[in-house]
């Protein structure tokens, strides 16, 4: 009898081989899920880790918008360096 022929309690070894891989992602897509919902930040704990204290920002104009003096300074997206004439900062937008 081969080997891929044998059944175990009426069920082919194959299909018990199918299961334990379904289990297993199950459990590790878990896993990850878990670590997705929880409030832990990773850019925050690795920040706070270096002496850092990240925080999060609005994503709307934020590119347009000096971090420095906080004026808006209209410009083209086409345009890759911030330069701010009022703070005098020259940083890349990316």
């Amino acid at each position: 009898m081969p080997i891929a022929a044998h059944s175990y309690r009426g069920r082919p070894l194959n299909h018990w081989g199918e299961l334990l891989r379904r289990h297993w992602n199950y459990a590790l897509g878990k896993r990850l899920d878990w670590l997705c919902r929880t409030d832990l930040n990773l850019v925050q704990a690795v920040g706070v880790k270096r002496g850092k204290h990240p925080q999060e920002v609005d994503a709307r104009s934020t590119s347009i918008q000096c971090f420095n003096c906080e004026k808006s300074i209209v410009k083209e997206l086409s345009i890759p360096v911030h330069d701010c004439p009022n703070g005098g900062v020259s940083v890349d937008r990316d």
